[in-house]
């Protein structure tokens, strides 16, 4: 059962209390579930949660008007729950407020996390860069020239990891480090120098940034150059692809993963996606005369 769109007002009003409909009936359990709530994902990851889920579950959405992360804290604390997940990077400010030795299973994340003094576990959406990398050889032969711009603070292991395996796949890496979004005009045109092939975007909160991307959009553009994100809304901003995880999919992995602890059937551990998407700007495709990319597992076509 989906929540439908005038539950879903109720939930980012903060009106769960009233709403008993929202409550999936099943056998044993009751899982807390905090939502960040506010972007497209974490709507997406809730909705494969609540399909996939055979337990009963409430969703603490967090926002202005549902409630601050020591509030939503202070609901779940009263609550007799079995679980709690977090949905959501943002969703992690709640944690601190839960009493000490809390449970918590994490899921929308990117990388796997030590919540010091909270048994932690659940899904991270990084992609691997080794399937990242073999995957453009695949899509593009021929093509093995790849533009890096990266903060060494954020994304600096990333871009050691991709300088060892480039290689392995016959990719040359080309990174050009920057210390904040001021310089990444500069590093642009640095890098139009070395005549890359791929500009490929690490998970970089400079990077991330809509002005970010909409920078790196129009000099790919302007340069014929192919611009990989982390995130089909790079694609439908002007990135030609994105490898990422399919946000639907996570939540229903997550709610899995909750049922299989629930019964003793898995120990706690970390999770990477079990289905990877490359979204593709069919736009794109033609603009840059690509070829036909669609004929490749697990490419979808997007405007």
């Amino acid at each position: 059962m989906r929540v439908n769109l005038t539950l879903g007002l109720f939930l980012l009003l903060g009106a769960w209390q009233s709403v008993p409909g929202w409550v999936r009936p099943a056998a044993g359990a009751t899982i807390a579930v905090v939502w960040s709530g506010q972007t497209d994902a974490y709507q997406e990851a809730l909705q494969g949660f609540q399909k996939a889920a055979l337990f009963r579950y409430m969703v603490f959405p967090l926002g202005n008007a549902a409630g601050t992360a020591s509030e939503v804290a202070q609901k779940i604390s009263a609550g007799a729950f079995n679980a709690n997940v977090i949905l959501g990077s943002e969703a992690l400010t709640v944690v601190k407020y839960l009493p000490a030795g809390t449970s918590v299973v994490y899921t929308m994340v990117l990388e796997p996390l030590e919540l010091q003094g909270y048994p932690s576990s659940g899904i991270v959406i990084k992609i691997d860069l080794a399937d990242q990398f073999a995957s453009l050889v695949k899509l593009f032969p021929g093509k093995r020239r790849v533009g890096i711009i990266y903060n060494p603070r954020m994304s600096g292991k990333d871009v050691a990891s991709a300088r060892t395996l480039g290689p392995k796949y016959g990719l040359d890496i080309f990174p050009i480090a920057i210390e904040n979004r001021e310089e990444l005009v500069g590093a642009l045109t640095k890098m139009t120098t070395r005549n890359v092939d791929f500009l490929w975007m690490p998970i970089d909160p400079i990077l991330a940034l809509p002005q970010s991307v909409s920078e790196l959009v129009q000099h790919c553009l302007k340069e014929n150059l192919y611009l990989i994100g982390f995130s089909k809304y790079h694609v439908k901003a002007g990135a030609l692809l994105a490898f990422s995880a399919d946000y639907y999919d996570v939540g229903a992995q997550t709610a899995n993963y909750v049922q299989r602890l629930l019964a003793g059937k898995t120990k706690p551990q970390v999770e990477y996606p079990r289905k990877v998407v490359i979204y593709v700007n069919s736009i794109l495709v033609q603009k840059l005369k690509v070829g036909d990319l669609s004929k490749f597992p697990n490419v979808q076509l997007i405007q």
